[in-house]
């Protein structure tokens, strides 16, 4: 799905990189609890996601056949804004940011991917229930994953190495915050006031951390790189 066997490996390192940070992904879900958070539904038992509110979703209503699925309420434009006057209801309530929209949006889409990769059925699953019919189902998922990836490093000016980091980071976050016995993440949202405190956990206690430590870490780095080159400079 993502390296045909007829391709050569990718060279450029952001493909690397996105490479990885699935792998992470993969290894952040596998490391929680069975069902105790949404990504694991996505992973594993995408269908049990029809008639429930979906993370990210931008319209108030649950993924159904009979009304909306779930490709309806994700479009962002060409820039990354949101792509639908409709959406800035759900936009203004607070719950997460457009970046922190990115980051859930990938690892749905992310989750997804590895699905359809490795499990025969997940196609009859995600195909129809989930996501549109008229859709490429693994065009669709691939491209949105690399979309997001893509409005992740240049919209928050990141380099290869800050984004593969933030990510990284972000996947931790949701793990530890999965351990951790007085934090409850429901893998499916019932209701639509599941779905608010469950986007707004996701970007208070797994985004934002993740964003703040980059900054942090990173400013560390180059100040003890600038100290190294102005001692450098003062021994000569």
């Amino acid at each position: 799905m993502f390296m045909p066997p007829q391709s050569s490996p990718p060279k450029d390192q952001s493909d690397i990189d996105l490479c990885h940070c699935l792998a992470n992904l993969v290894g952040a879900i596998l490391g929680c609890q069975p069902q105790s958070n949404h990504l694991w539904y996505h992973l594993f038992s995408p269908n049990k996601l029809e008639n429930t509110y979906m993370t990210g979703f931008m319209y108030d209503s649950k993924i159904s056949p009979e009304g909306l699925l779930y490709d309806c309420g994700v479009e962002l434009t060409a820039e990354g804004q949101y792509g639908r006057p409709d959406y800035h209801k759900h936009a203004t309530r607070g719950t997460y940011s457009l970046h922190s929209l990115y980051f859930l949006l990938w690892t749905n889409f992310g989750a997804f991917c590895i699905s359809l990769l490795t499990q025969p059925d997940s196609q009859s699953k995600i195909h129809g229930p989930i996501i549109s019919e008229w859709q490429a189902i693994r065009h669709y998922c691939v491209s949105q994953v690399k979309t997001m990836w893509s409005y992740l490093r240049n919209n928050l000016s990141l380099s290869d190495e800050e984004q593969s980091f933030l990510v990284t980071r972000c996947l931790m976050n949701m793990y530890e915050v999965n351990m951790n016995s007085s934090t409850v993440l429901h893998g499916i949202l019932r209701t639509k006031e599941e779905q608010d405190e469950y986007e707004t956990k996701w970007h208070t206690r797994i985004y934002t951390p993740g964003w703040n430590e980059l900054h942090c870490k990173f400013d560390q780095l180059i100040n003890s790189f600038t100290w190294y080159i102005e001692n450098k400079r003062r021994t000569r």
